[in-house]
């Protein structure tokens, strides 16, 4: 893995320009981030639970308590070897990591804020991760500029795993079982070299490729009942070329993030179209 500055220099960018004047919640299938501001899917710093949570050199997460701003809590037990933070309606918290995503619940206890849930893997290769109404969407790339097993978009339904909350030792002892529910897979797309950030918006899903640029994909049920996959991720010819490493969806269009700058984009039933541009200085 890279130096962490140089890692992270996208994400950081992506939270400062979409800090200001978001919504919060999401509507129309929109994954929109559920705190202060909103961050896309290469994130190493995300508001959860009213603390900043943040990757640090180590690559584990601190907890930079809001009663304490300029004092960070080390929970190295939270996660090691992360890479990305993603924020699920406030209840858990997910990070993605070389081998795969770790998901956490709320225990809402100051002391101890989060419990580990249950982990998706996958090859060891980079792993950003989102997730909207009870799926996660995630891709991997081992970084190279052409096609191979590492590279790819993975969707998975994980509402048993949201829904499962870790019973106590005595609820065990008394014959409840500890056994961790399991994600499903739903489908997958390999034909990308290098995909890296992704976003959700109104059903269509965004993905920033390395080698191709923006790409635009949409979920549909599989219409071969004998098919390994339950539904299948169908691409959609977009009317120009966009560069990006992470994308943002907002009610109005996307953000998009890359080497030259920080792009705005109207999406409408015309395609997509340049509304603002801010170059890297």
């Amino acid at each position: 893995m890279k130096t962490l500055i140089k890692r992270l220099s996208v994400p950081i960018a992506i939270v400062l320009m979409a800090a200001c004047g978001s919504e919060s919640g999401s509507s129309g299938g929109t994954v929109v981030y559920s705190g202060t501001g909103q961050v896309g899917s290469l994130a190493a710093l995300v508001e959860f639970q009213g603390d900043l949570h943040a990757i640090n050199m180590e690559q584990s997460v601190s907890i930079l308590r809001s009663q304490a701003l300029l004092s960070a809590d080390f929970v190295d037990r939270y996660a090691w070897r992360a890479e990305t933070l993603h924020v699920y309606e406030d209840s858990h918290v997910m990070l993605g990591h070389s081998s795969g995503v770790d998901i956490y619940r709320s225990t809402g206890v100051a002391d101890n804020p989060v419990e580990f849930i249950a982990q998706l893997r996958h090859v060891v290769a980079y792993d950003p991760v989102i997730a909207h109404d009870g799926v996660a969407y995630y891709t991997t790339r081992d970084g190279s500029n052409e096609i191979t097993f590492r590279d790819g978009i993975f969707v998975e339904n994980i509402s048993n795993i949201l829904a499962y909350v870790p019973p106590t030792q005595e609820e065990i002892d008394e014959g409840a079982s500890s056994e961790r529910p399991n994600s499903t897979s739903m489908a997958e797309y390999r034909e990308l070299a290098d995909p890296i950030g992704l976003a959700l918006r109104e059903g269509t899903l965004y993905v920033c490729d390395a080698a191709e640029g923006l790409v635009s994909l949409v979920l549909e049920a599989n219409p071969e009942d004998t098919a390994e996959f339950s539904h299948i991720l169908t691409r959609q010819a977009l009317n120009d070329v966009f560069a990006c490493k992470d994308v943002i969806a907002t009610e109005q269009g996307l953000i998009l993030v890359g080497e030259s700058g920080v792009l705005q984009l109207d999406v409408s039933d015309a395609g997509l179209s340049l509304v603002s541009q801010i170059p890297t200085i």
